[in-house]
């Protein structure tokens, strides 16, 4: 563990110890179920807040997932403070209230947690899912010029390259529906690259129409799918 982290870790502990300290100095060790229900929730509560980080996904928008979740959590041990607090002052022999106000605060919480996390996770898949079509197209694209770079026919050259422009300007998101698609025409390239290489002329400005009629294909279905 970096000697960062732990200092972070004693700087958010030490709330704990002064609470503790404070609350063992000025009310001593006994207690009715009261005080003891509220002692532990605000004990929870602001772990919650110290293990915050490990609940965001990472992704781009890291930074607003932790804003959400952490509002959450600091008004959910806000809440939980206050009414522990005056539930310490009062000290009710009727313990089932407090514990219901409890309850009822954690429920809340948990529901608004929850949600945002599910929520958070839906955005950092589909966040993954569009880096992952972008890198596809730029993939193709590189292979597409560095495989044209190496043509030294110039009419072939200039086929490739309407197949590079063709990639280039193709829509970077995917479906699953043009999957299998996109698939042969990340093949199609690879056997392109292959008969270039070995200057097969006939073979490589067939692969060269089968890829323009691939990319015409993905392209038409994926405006359909709008």
């Amino acid at each position: 563990m970096k000697k960062t982290t732990v200092l972070w870790w004693l700087l958010g502990l030490l709330f704990l110890v002064v609470f503790n300290a404070l609350f063992l100095l000025i009310g001593g060790t006994e207690h009715n179920a009261s005080v003891w229900i509220s002692h532990f929730f605000i004990h929870f509560a602001y772990v919650m807040i110290l293990l915050f980080p490990r609940l965001i996904r990472r992704s781009p928008s890291a930074a607003v997932f932790g804003f959400a979740i952490g509002t959450i959590g600091i008004t959910y041990f806000v809440l939980v403070l206050i009414s522990g607090i005056i539930a310490m002052l009062v000290a009710p022999e009727n313990w089932r209230i407090v514990l219901a106000v409890q309850i009822v605060f954690f429920f809340i919480y948990a529901l608004l947690l929850l949600s945002h996390m599910i929520a958070n996770e839906r955005t950092a898949d589909n966040e993954m899912r569009s880096q992952a079509e972008v890198q596809q197209i730029k993939t193709a694209a590189y292979d597409l010029s560095r495989i044209m770079n190496n043509t030294t026919d110039a009419a072939l050259k200039k086929k490739i390259e309407k197949v590079f422009e063709a990639i280039k300007y193709s829509p970077t998101r995917s479906h699953a529906l043009v999957s299998g698609i996109e698939r042969e025409i990340m093949d199609g390239i690879t056997s392109l690259d292959s008969a270039v290489a070995m200057n097969e002329m006939a073979t490589s400005e067939k692969q060269i129409d089968s890829l323009l009629r691939l990319i015409s294909e993905r392209n038409r279905k994926l405006q359909t799918l709008n």
